[in-house]
């Protein structure tokens, strides 16, 4: 799902350079006073989270102490989790049907677009076997997009970084900060 939109704050700006209109209400300096937060500008990524959060605790989510970019809500025997990264939201419950009421309370708020069951996300190939009852993940296709990217795609593949034959030691290492 992907929704970064109108925002709360007003923001000011000082006017792009053109020739000096003076204003005599309030002297020399003009500036644009935008009616809500948009793309590009330092303080949109935050005024966005705010919204989400102030939406998510309105609707009973909680946030997780140890990650602060998800969200739980839960009942007797369900449960949703939702993962937040930048404008994408990754959602996860054992109810379709409670998955479905999310949706629909984010839609009321937020332009959403659907994307689905999740495939692909932050470099992660996401594959799920229904039938097997699991979910597999897996970076070939990040790596393999790193390798193209440095002109590494044809080396040839080792298990090890170093010789087998090398052999380090606690003398090896590093004893001062000026070594390291």
């Amino acid at each position: 799902m992907a929704a970064m939109t109108s925002l709360l704050k007003n923001t000011s700006m000082t006017t792009p350079p053109a020739p000096p209109q003076p204003n005599p209400h309030q002297g020399n300096l003009q500036v644009c006073r935008l009616q809500k937060s948009i793309y590009g500008l330092q303080q949109s990524p935050r005024a966005w989270y705010h919204r989400l959060h102030i939406f998510f605790i309105n609707k009973g989510y909680t946030r997780l102490k140890t990650e602060p970019n998800i969200y739980m809500r839960k009942t007797n025997s369900t449960f949703i989790l939702i993962g937040v990264y930048v404008d994408d939201l990754s959602l996860l419950s054992n109810s379709m049907n409670y998955l479905n009421i999310c949706k629909q309370e984010l839609k009321v708020v937020f332009p959403i677009t659907d994307l689905g069951p999740m495939t692909y996300f932050l470099g992660i190939d996401v594959n799920r076997n229904r039938s097997l009852g699991t979910i597999s993940l897996s970076q070939s296709q990040y790596i393999t997009n790193i390798l193209k990217r440095f002109d590494m795609l044809h080396c040839k593949p080792i298990s090890t970084p170093l010789t087998v034959t090398c052999k380090l030691s606690i003398d090896d290492a590093p004893h001062t900060t000026k070594e390291h």
